[in-house]
């Protein structure tokens, strides 16, 4: 297959997806991407403007996410001369967000196109990513409000993949609204040349964006509890957005809360693989962040609510937000209870690999041509 993929910010060392891009082409398919130059939450500030591969080639017309969000059709020449060069079979939109600038090219290549999204089921049920600015998208001519956002999505895609597991049971209802949905798992590689640090300090760390999609607000009333109810000398927080609850913290605990703005993906791991733990407040969905503290074997500690992980099993799941700290504490005083769920999460994430993750979505995108070439021979 040719494969033209938009992505938000793909950089080949810093993104797990850019794995997932290589072993497609690996495969033997053609791979093109469209990209953006920056990627603050990788610590990126630029890129080059285009990557060669073997059979993957990345562009990046776009100076950021804001920038191929909001403005897409300001590189629309350049991104139309693109498209034309690559001439795919299927085009594979990354995240509702870039949908816009996917349907654009949609409109000139006349070809299929493949929606991956990080949950369905919560967009289905009316609930936003952060990312997404609804007054603009409104005057953009997308229709979101709460009943009519994803059966809008489903209906301009030809196929949907949803990264959330616990999308899983619902695959079939979800797939009334117009394209059929498959569930993909999130890839989480380890990067070659990834060397764990020696020792884990007594910290705390959480990396990704701040912003009600990620619940990071959650992170007022967790940290205390965690700084306060258990060793932790230190809580490590990571990532662009309305950092608002970090100045609180700070301004709390002084140097025991350490902010950056964004990392490298090498570096994320090493913060990872050298803290005791890590703690998401992400309530459904799923992300980068569980699956690279699967891999380094960092135990996830997480709200009450969670639908996303298995308590301990995968993670630590409170049963009421006031027992967050008295389950970190755990983590200090229970190293069998530590092993159980570096061996869980070990578990989740063999079945991450960026062949396997690949070989799934081309299985997706390979049914997805062949419906549509069976619609137009009908």
């Amino acid at each position: 297959m040719k494969i033209l993929a938009i992505y938000p910010g793909l950089n080949p060392g810093m993104n797990e997806y850019a794995y997932v891009m290589q072993a497609l082409a690996d495969m033997g398919h053609e791979v093109t991407v469209i990209t953006a130059r920056a990627n603050p939450m990788k610590g990126i500030a630029d890129s080059a403007p285009l990557e060669i591969s073997g059979n993957l080639r990345i562009h990046r017309p776009y100076r950021n996410h804001d920038h191929m969000m909001y403005a897409f059709w300001t590189q629309r020449a350049e991104v139309a001369r693109i498209a034309a060069a690559a001439a795919p079979d299927i085009i594979l939109c990354s995240q509702e967000y870039n949908f816009l600038l996917a349907r654009m090219i949609q409109r000139q290549l006349k070809v299929p196109m493949a929606l991956a999204v990080e949950d369905a089921g919560r967009i289905a049920r009316g609930h936003f990513p952060g990312r997404l600015r609804p007054k603009l998208l409104r005057l953009l001519g997308v229709p979101i409000t709460a009943s009519r956002y994803w059966p809008w999505l489903a209906s301009q895609s030809d196929a949907i993949m949803t990264y959330d597991s616990t999308d899983i049971p619902r695959l079939e209802s979800l797939s009334t609204a117009g394209a059929p949905v498959s569930f993909i798992p999130w890839c989480n590689p380890l990067p070659d040349g990834f060397i764990k640090p020696p020792s884990r300090e007594k910290r705390v760390v959480y990396i990704g964006t701040f912003n009600p999609h990620k619940n990071t607000n959650a992170l007022g009333w967790a940290i205390p509890q965690i700084l306060e109810q258990t060793p932790t000398e230190q809580a490590l927080l990571i990532g662009p957005g309305d950092t608002a609850v970090v100045d609180t913290l700070k301004q709390r605990y002084g140097d025991r809360i350490r902010y950056l703005a964004g990392c490298s993906r090498l570096e994320a791991l090493a913060y990872l693989a050298g803290s005791h733990f890590a703690f998401t407040p992400l309530k459904a969905g799923y992300g980068g962040f569980i699956g690279d503290a699967w891999n380094v074997e960092t135990p996830l500690l997480t709200v009450s609510g969670t639908v996303a992980l298995i308590d301990g099993e995968d993670a630590l799941v409170p049963a009421s937000d006031d027992m967050v700290g008295a389950l970190a504490r755990q983590l200090y005083d229970d190293p069998a209870l530590y092993r159980r769920l570096q061996e869980g999460g070990a578990r989740r994430a063999a079945a991450t690999s960026a062949p396997a993750v690949a070989a799934s979505i081309a299985d997706v995108l390979a049914g997805c041509l062949a419906r549509k070439q069976g619609k137009n021979s009908a």
